[in-house]
């Protein structure tokens, strides 16, 4: 049976799937493009972020270890708005660290990571999707170690932090001069959790 163009109905079917899949392959090249930009973006913030605390290192507590938290606090930065998704990068996670007189960008934002790039190479970083920390053990898979304060025995913090923000939370809060998260017992009982998760790289 023919429509009143003269196509048959199988020839119709073919056209449309065949449409569909044009359409499907353009939408596809579109967000790949977009992701792309995006995680130019991610990088470009990351070497702001970078060059933020070098430039500033006189600001900080331990300019040899500055999470985004501490810099944001210390005004020589703004919240860096997440570029592959809402909200904003992770303020805890999200750090500069000096090593062998390099400097070092890990930046978390949502599920993407870029992690301890020299900040000489971070515009050309490899970028990881990663999942929520948790406590249960996966095999193979990234660990660290975060913390938190107990006092009076409530969990003083809402969550636990990576340990260059834990400190700074620890120091601004109770005008303390901590460097390191085993100080902190003087002030309170230090909880901390070993934490999971996995990553992968991102691929472009």
């Amino acid at each position: 049976m023919r429509n009143n163009r003269g196509l048959g109905r199988f020839e119709t079917i073919v056209i449309v799937l065949v449409l569909l899949v044009i359409f499907a392959f353009l939408f596809k090249v579109i967000l790949d493009g977009a992701s792309r930009r995006n995680f130019d973006t991610m990088r470009s913030d990351a070497a702001s972020f970078g060059k933020a605390v070098t430039t500033n290192a006189d600001f900080y507590h331990n300019s040899g270890a500055v999470s985004l938290g501490e810099a944001i606090g210390e005004k020589t930065i703004a919240k860096i708005k997440n570029p592959v998704g809402k909200g904003y990068c992770d303020e805890s996670e999200s750090r500069v660290i000096l090593d062998d007189g390099k400097y070092y960008i890990t930046l978390r934002c949502g599920d993407y990571l870029i992690e301890h790039t020299d900040l000489t190479a971070v515009e050309a970083a490899k970028v990881y999707e990663v999942s929520a920390w948790q406590e249960k053990e996966i095999v193979g898979a990234d660990k660290t170690t975060l913390y938190n304060c107990e006092n009076e025995g409530k969990e003083l913090y809402p969550e636990y932090y990576d340990e260059q923000y834990f400190v700074y939370k620890i120091n601004q809060d109770n005008g303390t001069n901590y460097f390191a998260a085993s100080s902190v017992e003087k002030t309170c009982k230090v909880l901390s959790k070993e934490m999971y998760r996995t990553k992968k790289e991102v691929e472009e």
